[in-house]
């Protein structure tokens, strides 16, 4: 006996019969499995093709600044990018030609004052620039952030700094070296540093900063106090973009590098 089925019963159908096809069709294939941190021997799924590629090749970095970490797109869109290597240096990539510019955009490991003043320190480990953010409005602005490990005197040595720089006004290609100090914070250890700068959606700046370090966690427990600011992801405006903001408790370097937002938890505790 047969039964008419109403066209749409039958539609609403569809999607489970698909559903069950595509499982019927036959088993997942599994993903590659990687035998090594470089993955240089990957097992590729049965009947798929697939290659490595590397955008930005290792032969085209300046072999005194070889550690990238971050790729940047400044959003001028004249199809450049900065790259920030840990020793230092931002670079200027090419994505059009696919050549690394000769002339750094900023050279963070020189100051200006003489052999053995470097402005960043790196030591090999954990510690370096290890952060760059430029601002929502850079191409108008030309303003961006970095964060890095100071090489400054015994006591200075390793501190966080959040500083703020300018584009050229006359080569898009450079910036301008003299900054502006934003934040300073004490840090002893030669690991555990953090750290990474990000504009958030409503204007503010946001720092991760690294827990302090140490052997064994010596210098702790930052992360868990609320009166210090290791261990913790920061909250400032830069922008003036909270009109109640405040000026920094003890951290700022002058009332203006930065103003608390209204909004922030902690707010007056540090």
């Amino acid at each position: 006996m047969f039964h008419r089925h109403h066209p749409r019963k039958i539609l609403h159908l569809l999607p489970t019969l698909l559903l069950i096809a595509a499982f019927a069709s036959g088993p997942a294939r599994a993903a590659g499995t990687c035998y090594s941190s470089s993955c240089g021997a990957c097992s590729p799924p049965v009947g798929e093709s697939f290659a490595l590629s590397t955008l930005v090749p290792l032969a085209l970095f300046p072999g005194d600044a070889d550690h990238p970490l971050e790729f940047v797109d400044p959003g001028d869109e004249r199809g450049r990018r900065l790259i920030a290597t840990q020793e230092g240096a931002i670079l200027v990539y090419d994505a059009v030609t696919g050549t690394m510019l000769p002339t750094p955009f900023l050279d963070l490991r020189s100051d200006g004052g003489g052999p053995g003043l470097d402005r960043v320190l790196y030591d090999g480990g954990e510690r370096g620039l290890l952060a760059l953010a430029v601002d929502p409005e850079y191409p108008t602005t030309g303003r961006f952030y970095v964060y890095y490990t100071r090489n400054g005197t015994a006591t200075e040595d390793g501190d966080i700094v959040v500083e703020r720089y300018f584009r050229s006004a006359g080569d898009p290609d450079v910036a301008d070296t003299a900054g502006t100090q934003i934040l300073v914070i004490d840090h002893t250890a030669s690991n555990h540093n953090g750290g990474d700068l990000v504009f958030g959606l409503d204007g503010m700046l946001y720092i991760s900063t690294g827990d302090g370090g140490g052997s064994c966690d010596s210098t702790g427990p930052n992360a868990q106090r609320s009166d210090r600011l290791l261990g913790k992801i920061l909250r400032i405006d830069v922008h003036d973009v909270d009109p109640s903001a405040t000026a920094p408790d003890a951290c700022g370097l002058t009332p203006r590098n930065y103003e608390i937002p209204t909004g922030n938890p902690y707010k007056g505790v540090v």
